[in-house]
């Protein structure tokens, strides 16, 4: 439902994933449900994610090679490719960052929150002026290489 488990509300017993990918047909990904964690693994690239939900504990850190809080609320953007999907999900407003010149970018809507202050530029490794640390808090940055 798009929202953390409170703090002490975690039951082990419970599905916080009761939706569920009805997969048809896939050679490049696969899904697999546990209660508070899903695996998605990229079989053509054999990398495995581990999307957990927010606010549950005893999550393993090795449940994939990628570990990441769901859902995620705040996100910076690598590549304006990304930005389509993210408008497609209806998560525009999650974007806070663009790791990259902006100049390329032909949403109208994300061009108005950059000039807004809502998203942030900063340089291809979302650093800050002085190379130390991330410009902009996220919880996940998005990248292609």
């Amino acid at each position: 439902d798009g929202e953390c488990i409170g703090s002490g509300d975690f039951d082990a017993t419970v599905d916080y994933f009761p939706d569920k990918a009805e997969i048809e047909f896939s050679k490049l990904f696969e899904v697999e449900y546990f209660p508070s964690y899903k695996i998605v693994t990229n079989t053509h690239e054999n990398v495995t994610y581990c999307l957990y939900q927010c606010g549950s504990t005893g999550i393993d850190e090795a449940c994939g090679d990628v570990v990441v809080e769901v859902p995620i609320t705040s996100i910076a953007l690598g590549d304006t490719t990304f930005i389509t999907r993210m408008e497609q999900l209806g998560e525009r407003l999650a974007i806070k960052g663009y790791l990259g010149a902006t100049d390329y970018i032909s949403s109208p809507c994300v061009n108005a929150l950059i000039d807004e202050g809502e998203i942030v530029e900063t340089d291809s490794c979302g650093l800050d002026a002085n190379n130390e640390t991330l410009a902009v808090n996220v919880s996940f940055i998005l990248i292609d290489f």
